[in-house]
């Protein structure tokens, strides 16, 4: 009986060892996805700005015409 316990708790310390060893490697993937996602939000807002530079322009040369 004893002898069964050992072999279960070798086996539940391996697995355990194993799962830890997997941790850094889920980290370093959410990392990389949180990135990715990061990099478009990124893009999302230069073409944001980029759309808004270009209707202030727009108003510009409203507001020029109208004031002639």
């Amino acid at each position: 009986m004893e002898e069964i316990i050992k072999k279960e708790l070798q086996k539940s310390k391996v697995e355990l060892k194993e799962q830890i060893n997997q941790i850094p490697l889920e980290m370093n993937h959410n990392f990389d996805q949180l990135n990715n996602r990061l990099d478009e939000v990124y893009k999302r807002l230069d073409k944001i700005i980029s759309a808004k530079d270009e209707i202030n322009q727009l108003l510009i040369k409203i507001n020029k015409q109208s004031s002639r």
